[in-house]
């Protein structure tokens, strides 16, 4: 997609800009950080929460010396000092439309990586009618349960309702349902 920009000055040429002018993905991800600040005292939410040693080059056959990758979930809540899920935004209503291939497995793969066992994607929605959904991860061979994905969606006109009126205690008591597991 190409945008073109308002020339101010006389001329003929033209600013072609790639991609989108506002990233609503990143939009989205803020604002959730922001929602899941109104936590409780009991929970500290951390953004792009570093899930080191989930991969590591094996350093016998690693001939350009790479640094091993180091996948960043959205956002992480931890109870304690400990981390006790992990969760990713997602500006894509998951209630209307399926759930992307590569979404799926990101968020398998931070379930698999041992924090609860379980990894969220919030979305956001501008209605009631939708739930929570749960993808269970088993094990192929076995069939026994390895994981659980989570789809949550955010209720984005309640929410507006509870900022505008100042409301916070009910915001942060949605948030914490919200993040319930």
């Amino acid at each position: 997609m190409k945008l073109q920009s308002v020339q101010l000055e006389s001329g003929t040429g033209k600013v072609s800009l790639p991609g989108h002018f506002f990233d609503m993905n990143r939009f989205f991800e803020t604002l959730v950080s922001k929602l899941l600040k109104t936590l409780s005292q009991k929970y500290k939410e951390v953004d792009q929460y570093r899930l080191n040693h989930l991969f590591a080059y094996d350093s016998a056959h690693n001939p350009q010396r790479r640094q091993s990758p180091t996948p960043r979930p959205d956002f992480a809540i931890l109870k304690k000092g400990q981390p006790q899920q992990l969760l990713d935004a997602k500006y894509r209503d998951l209630w209307d439309k399926s759930l992307p291939r590569d979404m799926l497995y990101q968020l398998a793969m931070y379930a698999l990586s041992g924090v609860g066992n379980s990894a969220t994607i919030l979305y956001p929605v501008l209605h009631d009618l939708s739930e929570p959904q749960h993808i269970q991860v088993h094990n192929p061979l076995s069939g026994g349960l390895k994981a659980r994905i989570y789809l949550k969606p955010i209720n984005l006109i309640k929410v507006a309702g509870w900022i505008q009126e100042k409301n916070m205690s009910s915001l942060a008591s949605y948030m914490e349902e919200v993040i319930a597991w």
